[in-house]
């Protein structure tokens, strides 16, 4: 056997394994994503071969659910997302993710969100599990309040193996992800509802923070 026939043996193996890989995704997703769609009125977007994703409509905001993968920084790691698109857009930038995650997958900002500082609670247990970072930290501290704290730890035990994977704003944009495949229908929902709640009170939080900027003018 050659060289070149090794790797093309070697090429031809990784793709066959992503193959079985992508098919494996899109038989565990499709019926529990066409059973929250059912149930929550919304539609199942994605024809063969791209991943299904469950699209919803609500109060003037698109929700999408799906799975995707990150491998830019040199790990391929698979995440579920909720991602809310038409969000009014705040000048502060901010991130959470878990202090689980190594350096080499963290990111501590981007080339949009302009620089980022660590940003602490009063909470010891909120913050020795996440690591929170924001371009304002009295805005970060006051959007993360002690409920909102609560609600993220009772999902990191409850959902220890799909702990929270990134939360963070960008544009008109909130997306929330979670470790690995989640596939099955109750933590399908459970991810819904806790991605709503948090994205109904960041709507809440960033109309007030601009009313009181429009009074202070």
């Amino acid at each position: 056997m050659n060289q070149w026939t090794m790797i093309t043996g070697i090429i031809v193996m990784g793709l066959l394994i992503l193959a079985e890989r992508h098919l494996r995704m899109l038989r565990l997703l499709r019926g529990p994503l066409e059973r929250l769609a059912l149930e929550e009125g919304g539609r199942v977007e994605g024809r063969f071969p791209r991943l299904p994703q469950l699209v919803l409509e609500r109060d003037g905001l698109t929700l999408r659910l799906s799975v995707a993968t990150s491998g830019l920084r040199g790990s391929d790691r698979l995440y579920t997302y909720v991602l809310f698109e038409g969000l009014m857009q705040s000048g502060v930038r901010w991130r959470l993710q878990p202090r689980s995650r190594s350096r080499l997958e963290m990111d501590f900002g981007d080339f949009t969100a302009g620089h980022q500082t660590l940003v602490t609670t009063d909470n010891p247990e909120f913050d020795r599990q996440f690591l929170l970072t924001g371009s304002d930290s009295s805005h970060v501290v006051a959007l993360f309040d002690p409920v909102i704290q609560e609600q993220f730890l009772l999902w990191q035990q409850q959902q220890p193996g799909h702990g929270l994977f990134d939360l963070h704003p960008y544009d008109d944009k909130l997306v929330y992800s979670v470790r690995g495949l989640v596939s099955d229908h109750a933590r399908l929902h459970a991810l819904l509802d806790l991605a709503e709640a948090f994205c109904r009170h960041y709507r809440r939080f960033s109309l007030e923070e601009s009313d009181q900027g429009k009074l202070s003018q």
